[in-house]
């Protein structure tokens, strides 16, 4: 019974599932959750989350910027003492450095922190979540299959 579960679980989920011996129903519901696409996009959900956690909290940190600029001038001149052309080529360089630190922004940053550690929060739980579902729904095929091979057994 147990075989034909796996060999039911395995055409449904297009695996191919070489075990040495029969899976117990635990076995399959951890196997399907782990490897089920909607928990993988719970878990890149939950990804998101953690990337927007970390940028609320770089928020806080100072902003820096820096700049490095280069200009160069060549062509002819007249010099006034000889009065004759000369080639003239001149370099200019500028370098600048900026930092800015926010003072108060009406709790705006710290509002952002905290919801981004409350999506994180409710990201696993979505996690969770989804990997309950799917064990459940590999529970509940499993027992429509011992329903239907007690039912056909009652018919014989």
């Amino acid at each position: 019974m147990k075989r034909l579960f796996l060999s039911i679980f395995t055409l449904a989920a297009g695996v191919s599932i070489y075990a040495s011996e029969p899976w117990t129903v635990e076995r399959c519901m951890q196997y399907a959750s782990e490897h089920s696409h909607t928990v993988r996009q719970q878990q890149f959900a939950l990804d998101d989350s953690r990337a927007s956690k970390t940028q609320a909290i770089g928020a806080f940190l100072p902003s820096v910027y820096g700049s490095v600029s280069g200009q160069m001038n060549f062509g002819r001149a007249i010099n006034p003492e000889t009065n004759t052309y000369t080639d003239v080529s001149t370099l200019y360089n500028g370098y600048a450095l900026q930092a800015s630190l926010t003072i108060f922004d009406g709790l705006q940053r710290y509002n952002q922190l905290r919801m981004a550690r409350a999506n994180v929060a409710m990201g696993r739980s979505g996690v969770r979540a989804e990997k309950d579902d799917v064990a459940l729904k590999v529970y509940k095929a499993y027992m429509d299959l011992v329903y239907c091979e007690g039912a056909v057994a009652q018919t014989s």
